[in-house]
């Protein structure tokens, strides 16, 4: 993955945080870079639909997808 989520996981990865946060952060961003909407508008779709995608990091921490 990139800089940007390696970094976030370095600098906040033991953090707790609910959906709720993380879609105020989501706003807050498109809000600052309304281009990015349909990105954001995929990731969050992503996101609420990930537990019915098989996903097992710790049996490969490079892709978590199984």
């Amino acid at each position: 993955m990139g800089e940007g989520v390696e970094g976030l996981r370095a600098a906040r990865g033991s953090e707790r945080v609910t959906f709720d946060n993380v879609c105020d952060h989501l706003t807050d961003y498109v809000e600052r870079n309304p281009g990015d909407a349909r990105a954001i508008e995929a990731l969050a779709r992503f996101l609420a639909e990930v537990e019915n995608v098989d996903h097992d990091h710790e049996r490969d921490p490079r892709r978590g997808l199984g």
